[in-house]
């Protein structure tokens, strides 16, 4: 694989291709309002930012799992299909089961180191860098405040020509027997 980018990623800049609107988070945003929040606003995860809009941390659906995992409450392999949603091409989180006086909040769960860059870096620079990291998402600054959001899904929709949609028949949707019912 050469190491240089190639074509139009070789101009492209991490402010070229970021989403400038981030859904964000409160430390102390229950991890009820966390799911919603999400799920209304069709992501998969956002930055925890203090009261003086600093970033402190971001919550992912990786989070929301290893929550799951350690109270117990994964799914089972049937229930998998109807855990997840797809929205915008970005599979997220649908339902995660809390007890209605679960007292955890973003601070608990978050991960509290934010992978950031500016807004000048290459975005090859910015692919490598998620792809070493296996990270789907990376937060964009400038002047080291929060200005936007890159996700795998930006990197992968940046290679597509202006306007292209995926043709038909290139990939279908596989499902296991057990759904096809």
């Amino acid at each position: 694989m050469p190491s240089r980018p190639h074509g139009p990623a070789r101009a492209l800049r991490a402010g070229d291709l970021m989403q400038r609107r981030v859904v964000t988070l409160s430390p102390d945003m229950p991890i009820a309002a966390i799911m919603a929040r999400l799920a209304e606003q069709e992501v998969s995860g956002a930055p925890v930012v203090d009261e003086r809009d600093r970033l402190v941390g971001v919550v992912s659906q990786t989070d929301l799992l290893r929550y799951e995992r350690r109270h117990d409450r994964a799914p089972r392999p049937r229930e998998v299909s109807a855990f997840y949603q797809q929205a915008n091409g970005d599979v997220f989180v649908r339902h995660l089961q809390v007890d209605a006086d679960d007292t955890t909040c973003a601070r608990d769960i978050m991960t509290p180191a934010a992978f950031t860059t500016d807004v000048s870096t290459p975005v090859a620079e910015v692919a490598r860098f998620m792809v070493q990291r296996h990270v789907h998402r990376i937060l964009v600054t400038r002047r080291g405040r929060l200005a936007g959001m890159v996700t795998s899904m930006d990197l992968l929709r940046a290679l597509l020509p202006r306007g292209a949609r995926a043709r038909r028949g290139v990939a279908r949707r596989h499902r296991p027997r057990a759904e096809r019912r």
